[in-house]
């Protein structure tokens, strides 16, 4: 038995077609304004947004009629049109219907993999061959440095970068690192739809990355050196900027579940936490789940340390040494125990003073007072960590400003960190001193817990 028609352009249930179908219906010239406004709803409760949902019926009688005529028509998946926000619909996600799961982890405690990790580092340090003998680890399924029974899954290597060339200085890098080399692949450029090729932009071209991925197979890792090559234009110093560009980057790495290993340069900036040496935003940095800093052992030509800056998805894990030999990485097998990026750089930043205690920072040479008042905390701090706060009455009962007091803990060889719910300070490693640091895992100031 038929049904009564309810008008000649009357759409069937919309609930019931396709998406593909909904658009053919929606860019027909045939279909009526009413219905095209329908369909977009269906669309956005699909998480599709046409346009003509952007522009509804200004008439409170037409969008009354549009309710109507989408209920009529078997319409129940959406609310009255009068509730869609122009921006657009909100997508919820209720938390009892997302499953929780482990980190899964390139290199374990230190790379994660469907994460962005941010290396960074003064130039010539080795950021560029740490990368590669990362590569080399995923390409031959070789154990970490730090666990040498360990299993690492055989996987490849997307390699974009701009600032070596491939044959006379990444290629020899590889061989060095004993990589499998035709699992490390590197991506060079784009072909634009007219065949001009073009180079490779993360703003533009982060789609190219996804097809590389998808063709290339089994990639574990993408490499890119440095960042700020490829960030299309954008003010690698402007925050909103830097994370427009890196937030498809790592969901493109979450969906695929390959690791993004970021290589970054530093600013000219001493005396600051390592944390704020990243060149430009801190974008860089926040969006990163993991960040390290690669930087010389201020006591030795030739050894290296690779120090975390952060890790918001695990326990900050140790420092690791390591030396260049022969164009290739060779790390360390046992952690550094006892010394952080910060207490690396407070020691440099210790050596850099000359006879005269002058030192060159980012804020010129050490005034007089502040070269006193550093030496007289370096006195106080000589038997041990104490309270920032009771080193602030000693240095203000000697008559010294409390800016003075700050600004000698920022630019002089102290480490400033929380235990017992308040702020201490202590000697960098290397400078002399004695005593264990309450909080700090019982290793000597000075002494770095055999590091050295």
């Amino acid at each position: 038995m038929g049904h009564a028609s309810k008008g000649k352009d009357a759409p069937p249930r919309l609930d019931l077609l396709d998406t593909a179908a909904l658009e053919r219906m929606r860019t027909d010239p045939a279909t009526s304004a009413m219905n095209r406004a329908m369909i977009g709803a269906e669309l956005a409760r699909r998480g599709e947004f046409p346009e003509e949902l952007q522009n509804l019926p200004a008439d409170p009688g037409q969008v009354h009629t549009a309710t109507t005529t989408m209920r009529e028509s078997g319409y129940t998946g959406h609310k009255p049109l009068e509730s869609a926000p122009v921006c657009g619909l909100p997508l919820l996600s209720k938390m009892s219907d997302v499953v929780a799961e482990e980190v899964d982890w390139l290199w374990p405690g230190r790379i994660p993999i469907g994460m962005m990790t941010l290396l960074f580092g003064d130039g010539g340090v080795g950021k560029s061959q740490i990368a590669l003998a990362l590569a080399s680890h995923v390409s031959q399924a070789r154990p970490w440095p730090d666990d040498p029974k360990g299993k690492v899954a055989k996987g490849k290597v997307i390699l974009i970068q701009s600032e070596d060339s491939l044959t006379h200085t990444v290629r020899p890098r590889v061989d060095a690192a004993k990589a499998d080399a035709t699992r490390i692949i590197a991506l060079t450029g784009i072909k634009r739809p007219d065949n001009v090729e073009a180079p490779f932009q993360l703003r533009e071209h982060l789609a190219a990355l996804a097809v590389a991925v998808k063709k290339v197979k089994d990639v574990r890792l993408v490499v890119i050196d440095p960042i700020s090559a490829f960030l299309g234009g954008a003010d690698e110093c402007k925050n909103a900027e830097v994370r427009f560009i890196l937030s498809p980057l790592g969901a493109l790495a979450e969906k695929h579940g390959f690791a993004v290993l970021m290589i970054h340069h530093v600013n000219k900036g001493t005396g600051v936490k390592a944390m704020y040496r990243a060149s430009g935003s801190l974008a860089f940095i926040n969006a990163s789940r993991m960040a390290w800093f690669a930087c010389k052992d201020p006591e030795s030509e030739t050894r290296c340390f690779l120090a975390p800056v952060k890790c918001n998805i695990g326990p900050m894990p140790n420092v690791m040494a390591f030396t260049a030999e022969k164009q290739a990485i060779r790390f360390d097998p046992d952690p550094v125990l006892g010394i952080s990026a910060n207490s690396i750089l407070a020691q440099e930043r210790t050596l850099l003073m000359d006879d005269d205690g002058q030192r060159e920072g980012r804020r010129g040479p050490l005034p007089a007072k502040i070269r006193a008042c550093i030496e007289k905390l370096i006195e106080f701090l000589g038997d041990g960590p104490q309270p920032q706060r009771q080193a602030a009455s000693v240095i203000l009962e000697s008559g010294y400003h409390p800016g003075t007091f700050y600004e000698a803990i920022a630019r002089g060889p102290f480490e400033k960190y929380p235990h017992e719910d308040s702020n201490w300070l202590r000697l960098a490693f290397g400078v002399k001193s004695e005593g264990i640091a309450p909080g700090s895992n019982g290793h000597a100031n000075g002494s770095n817990g055999g590091a050295h």
